[in-house]
């Protein structure tokens, strides 16, 4: 679904009509202009490429299944994003970003993530470094050091747990990029 929202915005989504379910874009109309292309893929993932200089950019919006899902869904959903992948090209600025339902935990881990983090990694966070391995990722959103509460992405019902489970990836050699 492509729409001009009121205000100067553009709404990019993928999912049910209703707008129930799904993942998406909202940009300022200006930046329309710029758009080369976008992919909705399924309900849990869309791409959007952008004319930039000197390279142009993709980013890939995503939403993991949570843990009540099966290891293979969600090792059906990283297919589908391995596919996705295979339509970028090398020089692109790659941008994944959205709800990986992983916990990281604190510490660093090789190159990929800097100390700044919440609590412990699960198993969803180590698919998601090995993920980052294999596709040549850095975590960025986790290289900057805040207090605790602006981390926290996610918060139970109840406010009974908060978790940090949204993250934004980018090629190593690009992770300069982002400040």
């Amino acid at each position: 679904v492509y729409e001009r929202l009121y205000d100067g915005y553009t709404f990019i989504y993928s999912g049910g009509s209703k707008h129930q379910h799904g993942v998406g874009f909202i940009m300022k109309s200006s930046i329309e202009k710029r758009i080369l292309g976008y992919w909705p893929v399924s309900n849990r993932n869309i791409m959007l490429k952008l004319k930039a200089k000197p390279f142009d950019i993709t980013i890939i919006q995503m939403h993991v299944p949570t843990s009540s899902h099966s290891d293979d869904e969600i090792e059906e959903h990283y297919e589908e994003i391995n596919k996705m992948l295979k339509e970028v090209k090398s020089t692109d600025i790659l941008i994944i970003t959205g709800d990986f339902n992983a916990k990281i935990g604190k510490g660093s881990y090789q190159d990929l993530v800097d100390n700044y983090s919440l609590r412990e990694r699960n198993p969803k966070g180590d698919r998601l470094l090995q993920f980052c391995i294999e596709k040549n990722l850095v975590v960025t959103n986790k290289n900057f050091q805040h207090p605790n509460r602006p981390l926290y992405t996610w918060k139970s019902p109840g406010d009974v747990s908060r978790n940090q489970i949204d993250y934004l990836l980018i090629r190593k050699r690009h992770r300069n990029s982002v400040q």
